[in-house]
């Protein structure tokens, strides 16, 4: 009997032991359990960056690109990594002790130029990384987060973006892997179909349904949580696009199709994106610059065979030779994106940076280019570890007479998609239409901002001069009463980004548009566009914001000041419920919220100063009345 109760426990002694090492694992170390408290004492990125330069001032010398600020478990660090290959840390400090939850250098004083090397430094960075989660800034930050995050119970929906956004890198780190924070692979393997196997594409799938789990969970909880894309529901959208759209760019589309065929975005998105691709014309490219106004443009253009015509770049993009070569050997003949230099010279250890020697120029751009397709090493040089193409003059001259385009360079270095930008424009600007989505930022069309003239929901160039604020009007009119779809959201879901963002483009177009009547001396015909754009786009369904008082404006000027009233009373419901939303809004730290507040204020006093202004006493009472203690 005894022997057998030995025999029978020895067999059971490894499952004893599996279970024991189970319930072990199960309890986990205080160090690998979620520490929420510890984390939140972390000071903000923009705090660390300025401690950090203010100190070590000769950094500003370094390109942003490669000091990097990595938010680790034992605090904050900047990481300095080789300019030759992007990869390699050369230098690590630590700039914030978690453990002392102190800064471990002192920050000094900054003259003018350093401030504003500063704050553009700090730009950067915001973009670069993402500030709200526990750990982000280094490579294997997305692997880590999960393991931190991933078996947390009731995670705030702060951190739920965090774990989606976690899952999203990972995904991207396998097909797109010369993107931040994911291992360098060598670039050519990226022209070869064969590159990746079915493990390594099944498993970016995975991880980008993941993903999309998380966000779909993230707006069942909180649905009007606000992401820099817009409401979780957007972000779940944009996931599948920018999978799908990474498996083309790897050569493996058909592996991508069944996220496509998914109904994704809503009514009110995909009329949005058509209206931008209707602004474009016959054969056009067009540059734009983040997720919302690239991802649903392709969506229509491959779920409905809308304006396939239309070429699109995003610049965010553009730094990466894999998507420079995608956009000129990969799309359909009729689509690709020709230019002078060809593929070899937007390699990852090619053109990644230009510095822009002091030299008026101008500069003939395209026997530049020609040169520097002959032969790259020519204009390249290493400074500080860092290698650098060389642009002899900072004025390019795009174009030659009788109408002449040059472009002035703004800063002593210009970066690949900028510089691939100029390449496409010179090598396109007699043959194909060249458009811009408004979103990009100013800085990266500062270049050539008076050859820009409004059309429609772009910007299209033009190589004569059109001066700023130009409009092609009869074109812009026409799209806007002939073939704009008009689909609202849900008076609930106006206030959220992607739709506060489509209602500023939609209300910027109509002011532009009826300002260029004015201008044209066509007031007659501003009254009904008007009583159009009310038509389409009725108070109680459009969120027009500022642009309440630039329409107040327009219609006093047109000597119908009923209209104009309507426009501020519209105002002043819209800023009411803002408040209520606002002041209602458990997840804003106080000082946060404060803040917002006294933006508002600001906005309140304006609009019940324009109403005093233009004696209409009736509508200042009334929002005096609504605003009491705003305006005290």
């Amino acid at each position: 009997m005894f022997k057998f109760q030995i025999r029978q426990f020895s067999k059971l002694l490894p499952l004893f032991l599996s279970f024991i090492f189970i319930f072990l694992q199960s309890c986990g170390s205080p160090e690998q359990s979620y520490d929420r408290a510890h984390f939140q004492q972390y000071p903000p990125l923009s705090e660390v960056i300025k401690v950090y330069y203010t100190a070590n001032t000769a950094y500003f010398q370094y390109p942003p690109s490669i000091i990097r600020f990595e938010k680790r478990k034992t605090g904050w660090f900047m990481a300095r990594y080789d300019g030759l290959d992007f990869s390699k840390a050369v230098e690590n400090v630590m700039v914030w002790s978690a453990k002392d939850a102190k800064f471990k250098m002192l920050g000094g004083a900054l003259d003018e130029r350093g401030q504003k090397i500063l704050r553009a430094r700090q730009q950067v960075a915001e973009e670069q990384y993402y500030n709200i989660c526990p750990l982000f800034g280094y490579a294997e930050a997305a692997n880590d987060l999960i393991q931190l995050l991933e078996k947390t119970k009731d995670l705030h929906p702060q951190e739920l973006e965090c774990l989606a956004r976690a899952y999203s890198r990972l995904s991207a780190g396998i097909i797109a892997p010369n993107q931040f924070g994911a291992a360098f692979q060598p670039y050519d393997s990226l022209f070869n179909a064969n590159a990746y196997s079915t493990t390594e594409i099944n498993r970016a799938i995975e991880l980008s349904e993941k993903a999309m789990a998380i966000y779909a969970q993230l707006e069942s909880i909180a649905p009007d949580y606000p992401t820099p894309a817009g409401s979780a529901a957007m972000k779940q959208w944009n996931e599948a696009l920018s999978t799908a759209f990474a498996l083309r760019m790897v050569q493996h589309p058909q592996e991508g199709e069944k996220l496509l065929k998914k109904e994704l975005y809503n009514s009110v998105i995909i009329a949005n994106a058509k209206n931008f691709l209707s602004s474009c014309g016959q054969g056009a490219i067009l540059f734009t610059w983040g997720d919302n106004d690239s991802y649903p443009l392709l969506y229509v253009q491959d779920k409905f065979q809308f304006r396939t015509d239309v070429t699109i770049i995003n610049l965010s993009l553009a730094n990466m030779g894999r998507y420079i070569y995608y956009l000129g050997s990969l799309l359909p003949e009729e689509k690709r994106i020709s230019t002078t230099l060809d593929i070899n010279a937007y390699k990852l250890d090619e053109s990644e940076s230009f510095a822009v020697q002091n030299n008026p120029g101008p500069l003939d751009f395209k026997q530049y280019l020609e040169t520097y397709k002959a032969n790259s090493k020519q204009y390249q040089e290493n400074k500080n570890g860092v290698k650098y193409s060389i642009l002899p003059a900072y004025r390019l001259l795009v174009k030659a007479s009788p109408d002449s385009v040059i472009f002035a360079m703004q800063s002593p270095y210009t970066i690949k998609s900028e510089f691939y930008m100029f390449d496409v424009i010179a090598s396109n600007i007699d043959k194909r239409p060249i458009h811009f989505s408004p979103s990009i930022p100013s800085s990266a069309t500062a270049f050539f901002s008076e050859h820009l003239i409004v059309s429609g929901l772009s910007n299209r160039f033009i190589a004569k001069k059109a001066g700023k604020l130009a409009v092609d009007l009869p074109f812009s009119k026409a799209l806007i009463t002939q073939k704009m779809e008009y689909v609202l959201p849900a008076v609930a879901d106006r206030y959220k980004i992607e739709y506060k963002s489509i209602s500023a483009q939609m209300g910027m177009l109509f002011f532009q548009v009826a300002t260029a009547m004015q201008k044209a001396g066509q007031q007659d015909s501003i009254a009904p566009f008007l009583q159009f754009m009310h038509q389409k786009m009725p108070f109680d369904q459009f969120q027009y914001d500022q642009y309440h008082l630039y329409f107040h404006q327009l219609c006093m000027l047109i000597k119908a000041p009923e209209l104009a009233k309507k426009h501020l009373r519209a105002y002043g419901n819209e800023l009411g419920q803002t408040v209520q939303r606002l002041e209602a809004d458990p997840r804003l730290h106080p000082d946060e919220k404060a803040q917002i507040i006294q933006s508002l204020k600001i906005q309140i006093q304006t609009l019940v100063s324009t109403a005093k202004a233009d004696k209409l006493d009736d509508v200042s009472l009334e929002l005096e009345n609504k605003f009491t203690k705003y305006l005290l």
